[in-house]
């Protein structure tokens, strides 16, 4: 099982365990040839959205980089795109604090 698919049977499984309304939004997607992982949610109008690319190389460097992101805010100024990246348990524990718990970008640290 690539590394991608088993992080979407995750998150597949939280979306399964969320009242309606809220769900996730799962999607694959290939840009530039590359296969992705993106979910996102709204809530009260605002999106935001994680995008998971699986790192192959070099090897000891990150299991995944992740673009993630905020639009549809009232103020325009508020919507921004950013990036980390790490293993799997740091990138499911990044979806719970930045789709769930609604944390700050500042809030979730590098």
């Amino acid at each position: 099982m690539s590394k991608l698919n088993a992080l979407e049977r995750t998150f597949r499984s939280w979306s399964e365990q969320l009242a309606s309304g809220n769900s996730l939004r799962i999607k694959n997607v290939r840009l530039a040839g590359i296969e992705r992982l993106e979910i996102s949610r709204e809530v009260q109008g605002v999106t935001r959205y994680l995008r998971f690319t699986a790192v192959e190389d070099p090897p000891g460097a990150w299991e995944f980089e992740v673009l993630l992101g905020e639009f549809g805010n009232t103020d325009t100024s508020l919507d921004f795109d950013g990036r980390r990246g790490g293993d799997q348990q740091y990138v499911e524990d990044l979806a719970l604090r930045w789709l769930f718990e609604r944390c700050s970008w500042n809030d979730i640290g590098s």
